[in-house]
């Protein structure tokens, strides 16, 4: 206060603060792209008296049949996704809930209890930026089920990691 009192001015010593600039970054990646060509396709069966169930893998395609369900021809397949994006960069890959198929014209549904995406959920985008999917499941069969075809659908959805 006396300093102040008298005129006199205190100078402060000089910082030793450096400063330097900072760069801040994004990578957006492209935007993923999935189409669906060609649909899971359970084939031609004829129920029986039981029925049962018809699994086709989504890994191979190999398709199991149980119970009194007989498989009329060999016209079934898996589901079949493309998906472009970033090659080397890992995407995971998920199904919404099972689908349940109605009778075309009718109220008469059948039940898909799982689906299968034919291998592990978390898998790389390869050097050509294209990742092929393919989509299983077990559809379960009721004894004398109503004949025609039956439909529904089910959702892929790939996110990249």
């Amino acid at each position: 206060l006396l300093l102040a009192a008298l005129g006199l001015s205190v100078a402060a010593a000089p910082a030793h603060a450096q400063s330097q600039t900072g760069e801040a970054q994004s990578l957006i990646l492209e935007k993923l792209s999935v189409v669906n060509i060609a649909p899971l396709h359970f084939g031609t069966l004829a129920p029986g008296l039981t029925g049962g169930t018809v699994r086709v893998r989504g890994k191979n395609g190999n398709k199991n049949v149980t119970g009194s369900v007989t498989a009329l021809a060999a016209d079934h397949s898996r589901a079949q996704f493309l998906t472009y994006g970033v090659k080397g960069y890992f995407v995971n890959i998920s199904t919404s809930a099972p689908p349940t198929l109605t009778r075309v014209g009718g109220t008469e549904t059948m039940q898909v209890s799982a689906l299968d995406i034919g291998g592990p959920p978390g898998r790389g985008i390869g050097q050509s930026g294209i990742l092929p999917i393919n989509v299983g499941g077990t559809l379960q069969v009721s004894g004398n089920q109503q004949g025609g075809t039956y439909v529904g659908t089910f959702t892929l959805t790939v996110i990249y990691q």
